[in-house]
C-alpha cells in the first residue's frame, strides 16, 4: 500500500498518476508487474484485475462503474466493506476490470478521474476534494501443480489523499 499526503496543489495526483508525458507510481508499478508476469508466465497463470473508488463524505463511490459520469450527476451507491475469508476485507459490489497491459489501467484512471468529486479552493482550482483508492488485484497460480494447486492473492493499494489542510486554510467546501 501506498499513499501520497500532503496539502492541496502539492503534487499528489501528479506523483501517482503523472500524465501522458511523465509516468507516476502506478505507471512505474504496472510495467514492472507486467514485465515480471512476462518473465513467469510459463510456469504460472495470472488474472490482474483493476477498480477505482473515492472516498467523499465517508462514502465510497465506484468511479469506472458503466454508466456513471459525474457530469449527469447520476450517483453509485455507496459500496460497503465486507470480510472475505480468503482475501481479507473487500468492497462489496465494486468494478473489477480485468487487464492485460498498462494501457488497459491508464484508460481506466482516466475515465475514473472524470468522475472525480473536484471544487475549487484557494489553493488549487481543480482540487479533488476526496481520496482516490486505486486497487490492483494480481490472482496466481504455479500451472504445473496439477490438483493441489493453490490459489494466492495479492492486491497493491495506491490511495492518492485529499489534501491534508484544515479546510478553513485551503477555502473548501
Amino acid at each position: 500500500t501506498i499513499f501520497a499526503y500532503g496539502t492541496s496543489g502539492s503534487g499528489k495526483t501528479f506523483t501517482m498518476q503523472g500524465d501522458r508525458k511523465s509516468e507516476g507510481i502506478t505507471q512505474l508499478i504496472c510495467k514492472k508487474l507486467f514485465e515480471r508476469i512476462q518473465e513467469v508466465q510459463e510456469h504460472k497463470q495470472f488474472k490482474v484485475k483493476f477498480s477505482y473508488v473515492e472516498i467523499y463524505n465517508e462514502q465510497i463511490r465506484d468511479l469506472i462503474q458503466q454508466g456513471y459520469s459525474s457530469n449527469t450527476k447520476k450517483q453509485t451507491q455507496n459500496l460497503e466493506l465486507r470480510e472475505d475469508p480468503v482475501k481479507g476485507t473487500i468492497l462489496a459490489n465494486v468494478t473489477e476490470v480485468q487487464i492485460a497491459n498498462c494501457e488497459q489501467i491508464q484508460n481506466l484512471i482516466d475515465f475514473g478521474n472524470k468522475n472525480r468529486t473536484v471544487d475549487a479552493t484557494t489553493l488549487n482550482s481543480l482540487s479533488s476534494r476526496s481520496h482516490a483508492v486505486v486497487q490492483i488485484h494480481i490472482q496466481y497460480k504455479d500451472i504445473n501443480q496439477g490438483i493441489y494447486e493453490s490459489t494466492q492473492f495479492s492486491t497493491l493499494t495506491l490511495v492518492d489523499l485529499a489534501g491534508s489542510e484544515k479546510s478553513g486554510v485551503s477555502s473548501n467546501q
